[in-house]
């Protein structure tokens, strides 16, 4: 993936603004179509209406492409479009610049919720409630200008105030879950590389490990103690080691490898050993990690060789594979003499290398070696590994005491023109909507039981048929019917958005019959915010679920693609060192036996030093320092058998301490002669921190 997607902050940033536009796209549409103003403004200030109308669709059509400042700037554009013509208007209602015919504030302008949306968006919380400040006294000061003290402007106030705070508290809280989230995403991102990279350094050491044990070492021992006659064998095995090692700068790709390729793998090993294949027919079309593949091929070789090595004469050998789409499984066996896995020496580099290393040092990768009289057997095991992710954004998590403020507005607000329509009607849908608040719940975050959304459904729904309990019933007169649909907003923003939809429609289905039994002039405005509110919040929850969604898989993608290039950067520059430092070490003596020197004492010497040498770097650990190093190689030259090994890897030792082992333990090598001589820095809990062990003599350093 070559450019990040957006950060989640501005992906929220855009849906709103997006959500915004379209919102008020609606309002343009249904200005005439479903509730007219009653007084039509003159030219001269609806084009100004329309214009700052029109801002907010702009920003809109203009967001999904726009950077987090420029969203924010169109938003703060969106704000003065709709601010502007409504101070203008009011201004002129409470002046006497309108005619006098004007006697309402048109309903397009007291949609404070808007530019309070816009606000909260373009300059923060702070900003918002700045916003609402000015939106709600300008109404005011309108409804002033064309004496409306009625109850329909008064409920239709309120209710744009209250819907107002409900989207500050909610738009604080996507966009700091947002932020949050983009927090937690480039966290993981740097968890992700860093991890990525010290495995592939790992791996790439398990690599150059296994190619010294399984090739190397092996190459050199023969020509230690080979015979003239092994020469051209000799050769033909250093010319190997030669080509191995300057091809471990070729890292594998990020190209899957084909299984029938690893199948050919196995084949030809199993040809070499002499070992029956068991292949099951109908192989699934499975792609490999390149890494993958050569770790279970090289794994299963170095398998059947130790076979063909150990097991004894008349051993029959067996390499089973199966696979699936989730992942491979190699199983080698034979019916040899078996050994002890407990009792093999921690010099021998066999199985901890060349097959449980292997296979630890890719991800996935598993491999087991059991042994016994009646035979070995080796599984060798890759599963695919689980798709990579990170944790959705959480918006309930930020909602915390906004959520009382939430609860507090809608039931207060609801409280207020309950009182002030004074009816019983009113006092009937008040209780439905505070039964449907109660019942739904803020305290627990989660989704509402069915039980519970059943019952805010009901009381939700059943609101709309109280209407034909009154005649007239004006917008002002069936407040309730928005209270209502605040409460399925709510059941959205719970996580039970089609649920809330579905009640929209039904509540609306069920309320225009109503207005058909009961018709009345400002029926279509009883319905219209309403279903537009509740409808919204829906809407607005499914667009944000499927974000959610979205994101999470596409910083999935980006996760996996940059742990992928973190691995091969850090394995190619990883492998590159190593085969330098091969080459510069073993590669002149390579190319001699690869040639076909002599194999002369002085050769011989070299094959014994540089053979010991390889194996401190890849099993002393620690001790494989200067001056030890030289010291071991003068021993191995004058014929003692040096050994080196750390059984505390994981144990912290300072550098002195470790200076200090090194110059105790090359004064002990020194001193030995002839026959064999082992240094080990011993286990933690050990009343030493070394010990050198010679045929004669066995010593301890304390420090």
């Amino acid at each position: 993936m070559s450019a990040r997607a957006p950060s989640t902050e501005l992906r929220v940033a855009r849906l709103l603004t997006i959500a915004g536009g379209v919102v008020t796209l609606v309002i343009i549409v249904s200005r005439r179509a479903v509730v007219p103003d009653p007084r039509a403004l003159p030219w001269s200030y609806t084009a100004p209406v329309l214009v700052g109308l029109l801002l907010a669709v702009l920003a809109a059509a203009r967001s999904p492409w726009a950077g987090g400042e420029e969203v924010r700037l169109l938003n703060r554009l969106a704000v003065v479009g709709h601010l502007a013509p409504l101070l203008a208007v009011a201004t002129g209602s409470a002046t006497g610049a309108l005619p006098g015919d004007v006697t309402r504030l048109p309903w397009t302008l007291s949609t404070i919720a808007l530019p309070v949306t816009g606000a909260a968006l373009g300059w923060g919380t702070t900003g918002s409630c700045a916003v609402l400040a000015v939106a709600v006294g300008t109404v005011r000061l309108g409804r002033l200008g064309t004496g409306q003290h009625d109850l329909t402007s008064t409920a239709n106030d309120v209710q744009a105030a209250a819907t107002s705070v409900v989207l500050i508290v909610l738009v604080a809280a996507l966009l700091a879950a947002a932020r949050d989230h983009d927090r937690a995403v480039a966290h993981a991102f740097t968890a992700a590389e860093r991890t990525a990279t010290e495995r592939a350094v790992r791996a790439a050491h398990r690599r150059t490990q296994a190619l010294v044990h399984d090739e190397v070492l092996a190459t050199l021992f023969l020509a230690a103690h080979g015979a003239p006659a092994l020469r051209d064998q000799i050769a033909a095995k250093a010319a190997r080691c030669r080509r191995l090692i300057r091809e471990m700068t070729a890292t594998p790709g990020s190209v899957p490898v084909p299984l029938s390729d690893l199948v050919e793998r196995l084949r030809h090993s199993a040809e070499e050993v002499g070992a029956e294949l068991l292949i099951p027919a109908g192989l699934p079309r499975l792609g490999l990690p390149a890494e993958a593949a050569t770790a279970l091929a090289g794994a299963a070789r170095q398998a059947l060789i130790n076979s063909r090595d150990h097991a004894g004469d008349g051993a029959r050998r067996r390499l089973a594979l199966r696979a699936g789409t989730d992942g491979v499984r190699i199983v080698v066996s034979d019916d040899g003499v078996g050994f002890d896995p407990h009792r093999v020496g921690p010099d021998r580099m066999g199985v901890s290398v060349s097959i449980l290393g292997r296979m630890s040092s890719i991800e996935g990768g598993d491999a087991d070696v059991s042994s016994g009289s009646g035979g070995t057997r080796v599984v060798l095991a890759w599963s695919r590994p689980e798709a990579e992710s990170v944790a959705a954004m959480r918006p309930a998590g930020h909602l915390g005491t906004g959520l009382s403020v939430i609860l507090a507005t809608v039931a207060l607000t609801q409280m207020v023109l309950c009182v002030l329509a004074g009816d019983w009607v009113s006092y009937i849908g008040l209780a439905a909507i505070l039964v449907g608040l109660v019942v739904m719940g803020w305290r627990r975050l989660e989704p509402p039981t069915p039980a519970r959304t059943a019952v805010v459904l009901l009381v939700s729904v059943g609101a709309s048929v109280l209407p034909l309990l009154r005649t007239p019933h004006g917008y002002g007169e069936a407040w309730y019917l928005t209270g209502a649909a605040f409460v399925l907003a709510g059941l959205a923003t719970r996580g039970r958005p089609l649920t809330a939809l579905a009640g929209t429609v039904l509540a609306t289905a069920v309320g225009g019959a109503c207005v058909v039994l009961r018709p009345h002039p400002e029926a279509a405005a009883t319905l219209v915010r309403p279903a537009t509110t509740a409808a919204i919040a829906s809407l607005y929850t499914l667009a944000i679920q499927r974000m959610q969604r979205s994101t999470t898989a596409v910083r999935g993608r980006e996760l996996a693609s940059l742990r992928e290039r973190a691995w091969a950067r850090a394995q190619d520059e990883e492998l590159r060192r190593r085969s330098r430092f091969l080459d510069d070490v073993i590669g002149r003596t390579l190319d001699l036996l690869a040639a076909g020197a002599e194999l002369d004492p002085d050769l011989r010497g070299d094959c014994v030093a540089l053979e010991g040498r390889l194996r401190d770097l890849y099993r002393g650990g620690r001790l494989a320092r200067q001056p030890l190093v030289d010291a071991a190689m003068a021993a191995r030259r004058r014929g003692v058998d040096v050994v080196f090994l750390d059984d505390a890897p994981g144990h912290h030792l300072a550098e002195d301490t470790l200076d200090a082992i090194a110059h105790w333990m090359r004064g002990n090598i020194d001193r030995v002669g002839s026959g064999r001589f082992t240094g080990r820095i011993l286990p933690p809990g050990r009343d030493a921190l070394a010990s050198a062990v010679t045929s004669e003599e066995s010593t301890l350093f304390r420090g």
